[in-house]
């Protein structure tokens, strides 16, 4: 949450909600530091990061980024990505659900290559 892109009554509820739990300041400000080291390819050192987040709200979650580690620290110095792989993948996998029980792989196979 950026407090310059909330409303004033936001800001007062946000206030309020890091106030009731001291905790919440620190798992928000960690989930900044990692959202800036994953978009933004920072140099923010993962390892130290991971560490910060076992002390947060999410520590749950630092052991599955740790296991994840060689695949993120990949991400952030390699320039391709197979987002548009995936793309394809969810798009397929959402024809074929509307299509249940109605026909086979032919009539999957027309709807999803191109007529030539």
């Amino acid at each position: 949450m950026d407090p310059g892109t909330l409303a004033d009554q936001q800001n007062l509820f946000v206030g309020e909600l890091l106030a009731a739990e001291p905790q919440l300041e620190k798992t928000t400000s960690w989930v900044r530091k990692m959202q800036n080291l994953l978009c933004r390819k920072s140099e923010d050192n993962l390892r130290l990061l991971l560490k910060e987040g076992r002390d947060t709200l999410l520590s749950r979650l630092v052991p599955a980024l740790e296991r994840d580690a060689a695949a993120i620290r990949a991400s952030l110095v390699t320039s391709w990505t197979t987002s548009p792989v995936e793309g394809q993948i969810s798009r397929l996998k959402m024809i074929k659900r509307t299509m249940f029980g109605r026909a086979g792989f032919e009539l999957l196979r027309a709807r999803v290559l191109p007529i030539s």
